[in-house]
């Protein structure tokens, strides 16, 4: 085990169940990838990635107490990405009429409070960037989820939502979703 990420990242999973609906929805999905960074956040050695083979050495052969099946994280560059690219990213969307509530995927607080901030100065209208990252940590794919069930669990969700989520790769993704007829189930612990 990396005990050097270990208190990065939150456990946590989620399933979201879509059913085929005849009525006209108008989502709109974006992409964004910049490959020169995927080196910021990798394991090396992943079986399924193709780019190292998996071996014995690789599971033993450590340099600055990391090996090739640990995580590597370039921290500020994670972050300068976060910061400096994500905002552009969204910014068009949330202007967009109907638009109240932003779900970032909840990497760490200091990035949460900072697309927050510099997206408040710049939109035309009040939006609201609820978050989890206090209760749960970083829960990598389900953080989205998970901020959408600790601030909405047995309520309804008024208006549009933008979920946005960013990293690996460095890569970025949204979509806009209307949540206000869907059921927001309550958080599971074990």
């Amino acid at each position: 085990m990396d005990h050097s990420n270990k208190i990065l990242f939150g456990d946590a999973g989620s399933a979201t169940a879509l059913e085929l609906s005849k009525d006209k929805i108008d989502h709109e999905f974006k992409y964004m990838s910049d490959g020169s960074g995927y080196n910021d956040i990798i394991i090396p050695a992943h079986s399924l990635s193709g780019r190292n083979k998996l071996t014995i050495k690789s599971l033993t052969e450590t340099k600055d107490n990391k090996n090739q099946v640990n995580l590597h994280l370039n921290g500020a560059n994670i972050y300068s990405f976060a910061i400096n690219n994500v905002p552009d990213f969204v910014i068009k969307n949330l202007n967009r009429k109907g638009i109240k509530y932003c779900f970032f995927h909840q990497a760490n607080k200091m990035i949460q409070d900072q697309l927050a901030l510099s997206l408040n100065k710049k939109l035309n209208k009040k939006v609201i960037f609820p978050n989890s990252i206090e209760y749960y940590g970083n829960t990598s794919s389900a953080s989205i989820p998970v901020t959408i069930c600790h601030n909405f669990y047995n309520k309804k969700i008024s208006g549009l939502s933008l979920l946005c989520g960013f990293g690996v790769g460095l890569s970025m993704s949204s979509i806009i979703v209307d949540l206000s007829r869907k059921t927001i189930l309550k958080i599971i612990k074990y």
